[in-house]
């Protein structure tokens, strides 16, 4: 017996009990936080390091004609 030739009302018995079980898995009791959970405050900040823009700088030396130090800084900004 195949799935087409089954009767109409075992096909609505799976229906039923599928839509059952969706139904009964929904209404499933939900975990409800009534205080939020308390942060991490980090009391200190990161140490701040300076930035150095090594491609500005290459730019700078380059248009300066200081290729020498403008190679460096390429260098550097291809390293770092």
């Amino acid at each position: 017996m195949t799935i087409n030739k089954a009767p109409y009302f075992i096909k609505a018995i799976t229906i039923l009990i599928a839509v059952m079980a969706f139904f009964v898995f929904s209404c499933e009791k939900r975990i409800i936080l009534k205080e939020p959970p308390e942060r991490v405050v980090v009391k200190e900040p990161p140490e701040k390091r300076a930035v150095i823009d090594y491609f500005s700088e290459a730019e700078n030396y380059w248009s300066e004609k200081k290729y020498e130090k403008a190679l460096a800084a390429y260098d550097l900004y291809l390293t770092v």
